[in-house]
């Protein structure tokens, strides 16, 4: 299923009306230091990313691509930590409920929505707070892309700017729930894509699909502030695969053949027929009850 995705800004941040100019690295200071901005990286060293140990595995992660993305940009690479050090300008993943947080997050606005975020500076902290934890990885996901990295850098080659001093200026940016609740989008004719080759140099369709490009797949939805991901067809459905979308805060779906996350290609080809016990025939009027049966199949194997 391929769903429109859609972003609702939610006022004032380093700018009024965040959509009205490009957002790629417009909370980079270039000029001189002002009141309220946080020094990020400078000469070598820099801030320390916490994230507490209450979070969720995809906080963890989206801590590790931030981390990432100072690096490249700076040269830094900040240290992730699990409680903040004294005296040390810190960037602070929180989600609501998991610890205590500054008056200027305005808790109350936050409790109980959906994927609703804050990108707040204060007193040498940014705070990345979600009402959820995937409110929270977007937090870290926009706070990247501001600072200049390409949420489609796997795909456009983009490099960000280099800064060292990495400044980022004063923020104060609120991100409401979504327009709509799920967003996805999936790759088509992904059957180049399995490995090895057949004796004509094409994918061998009996094959699988590398685990290094479902997470290329799995990182640019969640850097375009999605939650859903469809595996791939014509391949295995490999648990890893799986678990690497979960443990990323990212939702199964499956596109317009694919009912139910069931693989129809798999019907003989991997011999998923045999295996949820039904006939291998794809055909509604002769085999109603087989394909209920199917496409339950693949609801039970992928609800995890």
């Amino acid at each position: 299923m391929l769903v429109a995705s859609s972003l609702v800004p939610a006022g004032g941040a380093a700018q009024a009306d965040p959509w009205a100019a490009p957002v790629r690295g417009s909370w980079v200071r270039t000029g001189p230091v002002a009141a309220g901005d946080v020094v990020l990286a400078s000469g070598g060293s820099g801030v320390e990313i916490v994230v507490g140990a209450a979070e969720h595995l995809n906080v963890r992660q989206a801590a590790t691509f931030l981390a990432g993305d100072i690096e490249a940009i700076s040269g830094y690479r900040p240290p992730i930590v699990a409680a903040p050090s004294a005296g040390k300008t810190s960037i602070r993943l929180v989600t609501v409920g998991n610890g205590s947080l500054p008056s200027a997050i305005e808790v109350a606005t936050l409790r109980g929505q959906w994927e609703a975020y804050r990108v707040i500076t204060a007193a040498a902290t940014v705070w990345l707070v979600g009402s959820n934890p995937r409110g929270t990885a977007f937090a870290a996901y926009t706070l990247s892309e501001r600072l200049g990295v390409d949420p489609l850098y796997l795909w456009t080659g983009y490099v960000p700017g280099h800064h060292d001093p990495l400044v980022l200026k004063a923020t104060r940016f609120a991100q409401g729930p979504p327009t709509f609740r799920y967003r996805g989008f999936f790759h088509d004719d992904e059957d180049i894509l399995p490995r090895p080759f057949d004796a004509r140099g094409y994918p061998l369709q009996t094959g699988d699909v590398p685990l290094a490009w479902y997470r290329r797949y799995f990182e640019t939805a969640l850097r375009l502030r999605m939650n859903m991901v469809a595996p791939y067809v014509r391949v295995h459905r490999r648990f890893e695969v799986q678990q690497l979308a979960s443990d990323w805060g990212l939702y199964y779906t499956s596109h317009h053949y694919d009912i139910l996350v069931s693989n129809p290609f798999g019907l003989m080809t991997f011999n998923l027929a045999a295996e949820r016990g039904v006939r291998p025939d794809y055909d509604w009027f002769t085999n109603r009850d087989g394909l209920l049966t199917f496409w339950r199949g693949g609801v039970a194997e992928n609800h995890d």
